[in-house]
Parts: C-alpha cells; structure tokens; sequence
C-alpha cells in the first residue's frame, strides 16, 4: 500500500522546484524545499522526511558536503537520499555511493521523461516499508 511521503527537495534551481512540484500535482506527497545543504541540515533538526531528493551542485554546502555532515549526525532512522544531476562526473557518483545513497539518475530534458523518473522513484519509496537502521 503506497503511503504518502513528506520529500525534502535539496536544490538551489527554482525552475527545478516548480519542474518537481508540477511532476507530483497528482499526489498527496508533501514537498518540501532547501536551497542548499546547510539550509537542509537545519530543516532536518525539526523535520524528518521520507525522502530526500537532492542535486549535487549548489552554492554554500554542496550535495556531497551535506552527505557527509547527514552521515556525520546522529540520525535514528537513515532517510533516504537519491541524487538528481545534470552530469556524471565519476569521482562524485564514487564519492556519494560510498556515503550511502539510495539512487543516482541524470536530469532527464524532456518534462515527461523527468516526471516519469520522479514519480517511478516516489512511488517505490512510497511502497517501501522502512529503511533497516544500522548500529
């Protein structure tokens, strides 16, 4: 049974949160939106969502920075995260797997594509029963 997920969507590009919103108009799913990783981090001091859905490339904390300081916190429960980028670099994609992310996909150009991939990548995690804690 799909549960609605309450999303935390790390990217500093406005168009990608009214591209991410529009994707989800058919959804309860509730968004969220931090423009950077240290915006996100203090978001996550009084909020846990299901998901996170971040970009990489942003101003002040990056992606890969947020990672390691959300690794770094004392989380109860791991939130996942899946990496939205517009490119592959190789050294990144290494770097935020080993910091556990839960999935990788390039921006897709074309709008249906990209609603496509947000909403099969919502709906799996909607799907999901809980992510396993490891101590």
């Amino acid at each position: 049974m799909k549960k609605e997920l309450h999303i935390l969507l790390l990217d500093d590009d406005t168009i990608e949160h009214i591209k991410f919103n529009r994707a989800l108009k058919s959804t309860n799913h509730k968004v969220t939106i931090a423009k950077n990783g240290s915006e996100a981090l203090d978001l996550l001091t009084t909020l846990t969502p299901d998901l996170i859905v971040m970009d990489l490339n942003m101003p002040d904390t990056n992606g890969i920075e947020f990672l390691k300081q959300l690794n770094a916190g004392n989380n109860q429960q791991r939130i996942p995260c899946v990496v939205m980028t517009t490119t592959v670099n190789p050294r990144d994609l290494e770097e935020v797997l080993a910091l556990g992310i839960s999935g990788y996909f390039l921006k897709p150009l074309r709008f249906q594509d990209y609603e496509r991939r947000i909403n099969l990548i919502v709906d799996y995690w909607s799907e999901a029963e809980s992510i396993p804690v490891t101590s």
